[in-house]
């Protein structure tokens, strides 16, 4: 069984009965999910929308994060706390915010944005000037997402509730899960709602100074339900 305890203003929870830490290629913004039951009245954590959280496993930093919602129930032997929180990137994809940039590197629009955001940034990769950088009244992240899949770059969280664009990693795999050894159980969801007839991609190579177009259809879907991706 793991420890996982969270830290702020230099004190540490630990005991956490329910615990829920995902991060994803791709996502710029881990998310943590906490709760605890206890007996008695208690009282409040100390967490304000300012707190700034560390939660850690084993006593390893995985996650870097700011309250979303903080649940608290109390009755007359009991009280629970729930914490919904998101690493600092979480600033990148809520927010709605225009500039624009010409003649920069991708890796320094990312570190220029991180900075104005306040969201620490690795630039581990090699990175070419983006002709054009804009956004007008729209989310950072996904105006970043979006240039670095251009650039065939990945920008994801990092446990200290920062963001790294890296080259997509081409090592062997250090670790292999089997049923029955690492996995007790698991569970097979097939959401059917992800899924389209036929898939339109348009984009522009800024370098060759063209357009780009692919498509593909799903021949499985029987039914007019198309994707189009600018």
């Amino acid at each position: 069984m793991y420890m996982v305890e969270i830290r702020f203003d230099n004190v540490t929870y630990p005991w956490w009965q329910q615990v829920d830490v995902r991060a994803s290629v791709d996502d710029v913004a881990a998310t943590v999910g906490l709760a605890v039951t206890r007996s008695g009245t208690g009282g409040r954590l100390g967490v304000s929308e300012n707190t700034v959280i560390q939660v850690m496993v084993d006593g390893m930093l995985a996650a870097t994060v700011r309250p979303d919602v903080i649940r608290r129930r109390v009755d007359a032997q009991s009280h629970s706390i729930s914490i919904d929180a998101r690493s600092l990137g979480r600033e990148l994809i809520d927010t709605q915010y225009s500039q624009t940039l010409s003649g920069l590197k991708l890796g320094e629009i990312v570190e220029r944005l991180g900075k104005t955001f306040g969201v620490p940034v690795v630039v581990a990769a090699d990175t070419k000037p983006v002709k054009d950088f804009a956004m007008q009244a729209e989310s950072p992240a996904t105006a970043l997402i979006n240039a670095a899949r251009v650039a065939n770059l990945l920008l994801y969280a990092t446990p200290d509730g920062g963001i790294k664009l890296a080259e997509p990693d081409k090592a062997a795999p250090v670790a292999e899960l089997r049923y029955g050894l690492n996995i007790a159980g698991y569970e097979v969801v097939d959401e059917y709602r992800l899924r389209f007839s036929e898939y339109l991609v348009k984009g522009y190579d800024h370098v060759g100074n063209k357009a780009l177009r692919g498509a593909v259809k799903d021949d499985e879907i029987n039914y007019f339900r198309p994707l189009h991706i600018i």
